[in-house]
């Protein structure tokens, strides 16, 4: 029997946008779709899904109503979160990704199993070469663009949209260690794999996307993106 056929077909491509809370990522996420659907068909989603953030014990944590600072605590439920984010991540590839690669479109994702390796130690919850065993049939994007920004930019910016930060956005020592895993990729050394500077003017950062991205589809033979236009949004 075969195990974890998920393989990215030549036709199609993953892109994974990574980075805390206010680093950006949607912003860039959200321009690349748009000048990709100008020649081609695209799917944006998302990781986790709506059923791992609004599990109880999940948003309890998110939303600090748990004695998070117990360590006996995190011991305890770092398996099962563990566990519970790879199943989540593995039903979401099954069921939304792979159909969706098949078809020969690009899929955009806002996270991917990169957030959960960079989160994991952080927070406490479980050795991160055990998070990579479960997830080891996860494939590896074509791309993966992490947003480096400081967690005052992070924090500044999700306040400037409205939102109330959460508790661990409010941590910057937490966020710091958080993007230091991002950076230092402690899971080993992955392919197209970029840190880009967050705080760069959307823009220049959306110009860099768009030539790594023309890069990749030219390795794939694939069509590539026309380069023009300017662009007034703010990175959130």
């Amino acid at each position: 029997m075969t195990i974890g056929t998920f393989e990215i077909p030549g036709d199609a491509a993953l892109i994974a946008f990574c980075g805390v809370d206010g680093s950006g990522k949607t912003t860039q996420l959200t321009l690349l779709g748009d000048r990709l659907a100008e020649s081609r068909e695209v799917f944006r989603t998302k990781q986790p899904t709506p059923a791992f953030r609004n599990d109880p014990l999940i948003r309890a944590y998110l939303e600090d109503t748990m004695d998070r600072d117990d360590p006996e605590l995190s011991a305890e439920i770092g398996p099962e979160v563990g566990l519970f984010a790879a199943a989540n991540r593995y039903r979401h590839l099954r069921t939304e990704v792979m159909p969706q690669l098949r078809a020969g479109r690009v899929v955009l994702t806002d996270r991917y199993v990169f957030t959960c390796y960079a989160y994991t130690e952080p927070r406490g919850f479980a050795p991160l070469d055990w998070v990579q065993e479960i997830n080891r049939y996860v494939p590896y994007p074509d791309l993966t663009f992490f947003f480096d920004v400081p967690p005052a930019v992070s924090l500044a910016r999700i306040r400037g949209r409205g939102d109330t930060p959460k508790w661990e956005e409010l941590n910057s020592a937490r966020i710091a260690a958080i993007e230091d895993q991002f950076r230092e990729q402690p899971w080993g050394e992955v392919p197209g794999y970029h840190v880009l500077d967050g705080t760069l003017p959307v823009d220049q950062l959306h110009a860099i996307i768009l030539e790594l991205t023309n890069d990749m589809l030219g390795r794939k033979n694939l069509p590539p993106i026309t380069i023009g236009g300017s662009l007034t949004a703010a990175p959130r």
